[in-house]
């Protein structure tokens, strides 16, 4: 089963037509997705979902932190997703 996963605290009316348009996309293609929509801190729910829906892999978008020092920190989301979550974690840019 796939599962779309959207943590939001702003902007909370913009995900549901986005996420709706993903599922379509992956139906398309033959996958048939679950969709959900959680609020709260997007690391913690994502962990928190991951473990309640028994994944066996987080797949995690990240973008470039140019404020950050270290080049090769991912973001502190993505950062603490794969530190704590019970399974594997692909995290792509």
């Amino acid at each position: 089963m796939f599962f779309l996963v959207k943590t939001v605290s702003k902007f909370i009316g913009l995900f549901p037509a986005g996420i709706a348009l993903a599922a379509q996309i992956l139906q398309e293609k033959g996958v048939t997705p679950q969709t959900l929509i959680k609020y709260g801190r997007p690391g913690d729910v994502i962990i928190k979902t991951a473990e309640e829906l028994q994944a066996d892999l987080i797949f995690l978008g990240t973008k470039k932190h140019p404020t950050l020092l270290n080049k090769r920190t991912i973001g502190p989301i993505a950062d603490k997703v794969v530190e704590h979550a019970h399974c594997s974690v692909l995290v792509v840019r």
